[in-house]
């Protein structure tokens, strides 16, 4: 069904809802056209806990996850509840290496429920999705994009995740398909 390419998995960091995981597990190997896994969950790394800011800083989750992880030719998604940020933004929904092997997501801020609405799973998965695939895209060495619709569009916030697609632009496309 797919082709011999970079095999995906997907580590949660911390406790991480079923269907946070599930989304992921059933979108993404059809987004990438390959094989997706799930690792046994990782502990949240407690020295990347920034008491001033109450966060935890994303860099941290990703050298722990790197640590862990299967082989350099994979890549790995770690996917955490906490909130994450690094020190120049008050908060981000993800983090990964350009052209490495690892990223990370955080559903804090792409939840619903914690910004006060009702729980929403497919507005989550959506959300998810987007930033799962934008951060990954990094991965392979995507870039930031500036084509309205394109995931490797920055989002500066949740209505910026929501008003972008899930799929890359064709400049981005052809960046990722020549990346393997």
């Amino acid at each position: 069904m797919f082709k011999k390419m970079k095999p995906i998995s997907i580590r949660p960091v911390g406790d991480v809802k079923q269907a946070v995981v599930s989304c992921l597990l059933e979108k993404l190997p059809f987004v990438f056209n390959r094989q997706v896994s799930l690792l046994e969950p990782m502990r949240i790394p407690a020295e990347s806990f920034s008491g001033y800011r109450g966060q935890y800083l994303s860099a941290g989750i990703l050298k722990e996850l790197l640590r862990g992880a299967p082989d350099s030719r994979s890549k790995m998604l770690g996917i955490t509840e906490v909130d994450i940020f690094v020190p120049i933004f008050t908060y981000v929904f993800g983090y990964a290496q350009l052209n490495g092997t690892a990223a990370v997501i955080s559903t804090f801020r792409l939840n619903p429920e914690n910004s006060g609405n009702e729980r929403d799973n497919g507005l989550l998965c959506r959300r998810i999705l987007k930033e799962a695939v934008h951060e990954l895209g990094h991965t392979f060495g995507l870039v930031h994009c500036t084509e309205p619709g394109c995931v490797m569009v920055f989002a500066n916030n949740i209505l910026e995740v929501d008003e972008k697609g899930y799929e890359f632009c064709p400049s981005c496309m052809e960046t990722f398909l020549t990346s393997d």
